[in-house]
């Protein structure tokens, strides 16, 4: 009927607006200067490098970006550079990344034969999970795109395009080293599911075993200061598993998405990359905040629907409405819990009055495009289109700085300008003591300065 409200569009709504004030978060806490060196300066000055022919050596890392991780996407991802060489883009990505996730869901849901309406009510479930949120916050990492790749993979099997599925699950790869312990898994689930894509499933599993080991044997160690793996010694700690941060990662995760424990093959996907995460000393990867929830939130975006559609399946019409409406309040509650701050005067989205916003742009105006420069942590993404770029008080003082002592620092008289937030700062602090050394020159003054070698 004209004029009748269709449910695709609502839901194409509610993406749409969850896009749209994420993004509004996001670039607001750019520009407060809410994101710091690690880690979308990293990939920003790895993709401009790329992008301009240049050896990936991130100076804000002091590795190469192989180095770090093995994110080939990357290297896929510079053309896009050629069109907005800019850190923005890689904000806009990763908050397009959770909201194409919740359209997703709302189509697998569809497809598993539920309701349009319910079909909804499920996709604002998935899109509501407290970690959907916090991605856009955490800005871009490569890994992020399995959170859309996966459902994306899903759906083009669902409906028996499993070439196109089997492209879309091997792009995941691409991501990190460690997305075949996702992959993988997914293979088989796909060898149990669909006999007609067996074939299909056995690529995958190897494009997921052989991509992993060649990072983790040959690309990883080959592009690493001390030729190994940099990161192993985090899963080396023999830390209990039943922490409470571990405790709080599970019922932030799944809680929200209990809808996925009716689709419990499925959501088996996500056991290997939980596990790993939960066997690292390393608090990040167990706490809903990071990017480290990027696989599992792929896998929540199809056991989401696939639970729906299996629970409400022998329910009468008052009990479906009722369980899917449940799940949805109980989505949106622990997104107003254990969420960031949905607005963003409350602090976590970062921020700077206008004073030291115009404090700010004489500072970068004033900075040569060519320049040598040690940047405080939250100048340095900001100013990481140049060959030499480091996180200060690199390459003065080592912090964060390559792997094992190795490669050694910079020399510090090759730094031509220094740019140091004082804000914070306590006395003693080594960019403050530089700068008080007489060997700079103030050109730009304030809460952020800029100051070059005499």
């Amino acid at each position: 009927m004209e004029g009748r409200i269709r449910p695709g569009a609502v839901m194409a709504a509610i993406c749409g607006v969850w896009f749209a004030w994420m993004l509004y978060l996001a670039l607001h806490r750019w520009h407060g200067l809410g994101f710091g060196a690690f880690d979308i300066g990293i990939f920003d000055q790895g993709l401009w490098l790329l992008a301009n022919g240049h050896e990936p050596f991130v100076t804000l890392r002091g590795l190469h970006i192989l180095g770090d991780h093995a994110s080939y996407l990357l290297y896929l991802m510079t053309p896009l550079y050629w069109l907005w060489e800019d850190a923005r883009l890689l904000i806009v990505i990763t908050t397009l990344i959770p909201a194409v996730a919740g359209w997703l869901s709302y189509r697998i849901a569809r497809a598993e034969g539920l309701g349009p309406w319910a079909s909804v009510v499920v996709g604002a479930t998935v899109l509501a999970v407290p970690a959907m949120a916090w991605t856009p916050w955490d800005a871009f990492h490569p890994e992020t795109v399995a959170i859309a790749l996966l459902p994306a993979s899903y759906l083009a099997a669902r409906r028996g395009r499993f070439l196109l599925a089997l492209v879309l699950a091997a792009l995941i790869l691409l991501g990190k080293e460690d997305a075949g312990l996702t992959v993988a898994p997914y293979s088989l689930y796909w060898w149990w599911r669909w006999r007609e894509a067996r074939p299909h499933a056995y690529v995958l599993a190897g494009l997921a075993v052989g991509l992993t080991a060649l990072s983790l044997f040959v690309v990883l160690p080959g592009h690493s200061p001390t030729g190994e793996l940099i990161y192993t010694g985090r899963y080396l700690s023999g830390e209990s598993l039943f922490t409470l941060s571990r405790g709080l990662y599970l019922v932030g995760m799944l809680l929200p998405g209990a809808l996925a424990l009716a689709a419990p093959r499925f959501l088996l996907i996500g056991l290997p990359i939980t596990l790993a995460n939960f066997l690292t000393a390393h608090t990040y990867q167990h706490e809903i905040m990071w990017h480290y929830t990027a696989y599992l939130l792929g896998v929540l975006a199809v056991a989401v629907p696939l639970g729906a559609a299996r629970w409400v399946a022998h329910a009468d019409r008052v009990f479906r409405v009722k369980r899917l409406t449940g799940a949805l309040a109980v989505s949106v509650a622990m997104l107003l819990i254990a969420g960031p701050h949905l607005v963003p005067w409350l602090g976590l989205w970062g921020g700077i009055n206008e004073e030291e916003k115009a404090n700010l742009e004489a500072l970068i105006t004033e900075l040569p495009p060519e320049a040598s420069v040690s940047a405080t942590w939250s100048l340095a993404p900001h100013i990481a289109h140049r060959e030499a770029v480091y996180t200060a008080p690199n390459p003065f003082q080592e912090r964060f700085w390559g792997a094992g002592g190795k490669p050694p620092l910079p020399d510090p008289e090759t730094v031509e300008y220094l740019a140091v937030d004082i804000r914070n700062h306590e006395p003693g602090d080594p960019m403050l003591t530089e700068l008080s050394s007489g060997n700079w020159e103030v050109v730009v003054d304030g809460t952020f300065v800029l100051a070059r070698r005499r």
